[in-house]
């Protein structure tokens, strides 16, 4: 599992990953009784590569996926309108 320290990436054994979110959740629970530092449930979806793809949503439903920045400019003229 890869995470930063400063500009270094660094890779730590799955299982390091998860015993350091069992430990987070039972600290924020009895503890500090605020969100965990590192959940079971994300450490366990950061295992594995997941990539989405919209393009059978956007074929469906007709809807135009545009860049970031027309969608800006849209909603920038939208609230000039009203």
């Amino acid at each position: 599992m890869p995470f930063k320290i400063g500009d270094a990436e660094k890779t730590i054994p799955y299982w390091l990953a998860l015993m350091t979110g069992a430990i987070s959740e039972f600290i924020a629970d009895y503890v500090t009784h605020r969100f965990p530092r590192a959940s079971l449930t994300g450490v366990r979806l950061a295992r594995h590569e997941m990539h989405f793809d919209s393009a059978k949503a956007v074929n469906k439903l007709g809807c135009p996926q545009n860049s970031v920045w027309i969608e800006l400019v849209d909603e920038i003229e939208w609230l000039v309108i009203e």
